[in-house]
């Protein structure tokens, strides 16, 4: 299923999952401050939108591809820019 809009790992912030012994923690920052939160259905949120994140991410190497592509096109854009 597509969903328009913000991924929701991008309208939790910046989080961090932690492991803790037997217990799972999550530090969350945002632009005011940070919490951390041990309640189990806000780390269950996190770790499923951060899962849902890593599923829907685009492989090392496909990755490298499109940050080269970017870079190359970049470059021809200023090389054209610069040449008048």
């Amino acid at each position: 299923m597509h969903v328009c809009g913000w991924h929701q790992g991008l309208a939790a912030g910046a989080f961090n999952a932690y492991r803790i012994g037997r217990r799972r923690v999550v530090f969350r920052e945002s632009l005011t401050g940070s919490t951390i939160t041990d309640r189990p259905e806000e780390v269950t949120a996190h770790v499923h939108a951060c899962e849902h994140l890593r599923a829907r991410a685009a492989s090392p190497a496909a990755s490298l591809d499109l940050i080269d592509s970017a870079r190359s096109a970049l470059c021809l854009e200023l090389r054209n820019s610069w040449s008048g």
